[in-house]
């Protein structure tokens, strides 16, 4: 989370008022001793051109980069003094997808300025079965979501056209409320007929027999 807005004409809160803005002073701020690290969250990364939306920021972003000595003069002052840099405990994190075909490769000067960690779905972790459970999804459901999304990211993650990062996650099945009690195996057919099937048809645009026979394995 990040603790207040950095810098620039920040955006209106809910209530139309605007966080507090912080300077780089602010940031390199410490608490009892100990460096307090800002965090800035970018979603979806690779949407964008990121020469155009990050500019100077992008060679600021490199571990050898950081701090007072390496500001730069931003193409777009405010005044003609003005210099930027990034302080050392300033943390980007971003998600990406890989399987957007708008993506042919991952920038290597991305590559050298971030680490990259795979989020991969898991149908059949404690951790999402928990969070079902506890909203009261009837188990037959949950057996059906957990088995059969199983065996179609198999499929998937073997398909040489496809592989791992075009597997289905977890978000079809993560409905609004506190209470699925009344979820039944008709809203799994739904899901699967209106969101999960169009997905596998552009999937295999191609090869309309493997989405086919992908789509009976899940309504079986």
């Amino acid at each position: 989370m990040l603790p207040t807005y950095l810098g620039g004409d920040p955006p209106a809160g809910p209530a139309g008022s605007a966080p507090p803005k912080s300077s780089a002073e602010d940031v390199e701020a410490t608490i009892d001793g100990e460096t307090q690290f800002w965090r800035v969250g970018a979603y979806w990364y690779d949407r964008v051109p990121s020469d155009q939306v990050f500019g100077e920021l992008f060679m600021l972003l490199e571990a050898d980069k950081r701090g007072p000595k390496h500001a730069v003069t931003p193409l777009y002052r405010r005044h003609d003094d003005e210099t930027f840099s990034v302080p050392e405990n300033v943390l980007l994190i971003s998600t990406m997808n890989i399987a957007d075909r708008s993506l042919a490769l991952v920038d290597f000067a991305l590559r050298r300025r971030f680490a990259f960690i795979t989020l991969e779905p898991r149908f059949g972790d404690v951790a999402f079965r928990k969070w079902l459970t506890d909203r009261k999804l009837p188990e037959s459901v949950l057996h059906l979501i957990i088995q059969r999304l199983s065996a179609l990211n198999e499929r998937i993650g073997a398909d040489a056209q496809l592989g791992p990062a075009f597997r289905v996650g977890h978000s079809f099945f993560c409905p609004r409320g506190d209470d699925f009690s009344g979820l039944g195996a008709d809203w799994y057919r739904e899901i699967v007929h209106t969101e999960i099937g169009p997905l596998l048809d552009e999937y295999w645009y191609d090869a309309p027999e493997k989405a086919r026979l992908a789509k009976e394995a899940l309504l079986a």
